[in-house]
This record gives C-alpha cells, sequence and structure tokens, in this order.
C-alpha cells in the first residue's frame, strides 16, 4: 500500500521535472535534444506513478462502498478522461525531430501541458490524497 508520504514525493519529483522542461523551453533557443530527454524522464515518472495510483485509487474492488471518495473519484477520472487523451497526443506528436523543427511551437504547448500536469497534482494533493488517507486507501507513512 502506497503512504501519503511517499504519493507527494512522487508528486514533488513530477513538479521538479515539470518545472525544469517549463524552464527549458522558456529559453528562446532551441535545445531539442536536451528537452525531449527531459520529457522522456518526466514522462516516466509519471507512467510509474499512475500505475502505482491505478492500484489502489482507482482499483475497482476498492470502489465497491459509495462515499464522498468514490464520488471525488469519478469526478477526478472525468477530469482526467481530456487530460490523459491531450497528453498521449501531445507525446505522439513532439518528437525528438519535431521539436527541433518548431521549437517555439513546442515550447508554447509544453508550457500550457505542464501547467495542466501541476494543477492535477496540485488538485489530488488538496483533495484526492486527504480523502484517500480517511477512507484507508493509503497510510500516512510506512509501518
Amino acid at each position: 500500500m502506497q503512504t501519503f508520504a511517499q504519493l507527494i514525493d512522487d508528486h514533488e519529483g513530477l513538479a521538479i521535472e515539470a518545472k525544469r522542461l517549463i524552464a527549458l523551453v522558456s529559453q528562446q533557443e532551441s535545445h531539442a535534444a536536451q528537452a525531449y530527454d527531459q520529457l522522456c524522464k518526466f514522462r516516466n515518472q509519471l507512467d510509474t506513478h499512475l500505475y502505482a495510483e491505478a492500484d489502489f485509487i482507482y482499483a475497482d474492488e476498492m470502489r465497491k462502498d459509495p462515499s464522498r471518495l468514490e464520488t471525488e473519484i469519478i469526478a477526478f477520472e472525468q477530469e482526467f478522461a481530456d487530460l490523459k487523451a491531450d497528453w498521449g497526443d501531445y507525446l505522439t506528436e513532439w518528437s525528438e525531430d519535431n521539436i527541433a523543427s518548431d521549437w517555439a511551437e513546442f515550447a508554447g504547448v509544453t508550457a500550457r501541458m505542464m501547467g495542466r500536469l501541476l494543477e492535477r497534482i496540485a488538485a489530488e494533493n488538496a483533495v484526492l490524497y486527504p480523502l484517500a488517507l480517511q477512507h484507508g486507501r493509503i497510510r500516512l507513512r510506512a509501518a
């Protein structure tokens, strides 16, 4: 079982990597290879985190007893559907070659996408994880 502390640490790590990418794309000159590497690093961390979340927060067997947590989970899933689709499109579009060929567009799209992901992280920290802790889906810290 994940702990609140582990999840917050994951989010802090994701936020750091997202802000590094935002700082990189804020530069006028192209850094396509470095940006692509940073994007891959962020994507891998995010994939690992989402897999862990799916295993305990969004697991079907945990959803049998309706509660405020279940209501929030449904709302988070619905909100995440658009973000997830946009994230998939973003990853498909922005290969290293495409980044190199249109740095300015990549920079703008990336800043917006990372902003959306940072907002999602903040919402999970403020709403979802405290409810998951309250309902016994996660522990405060390791036993």
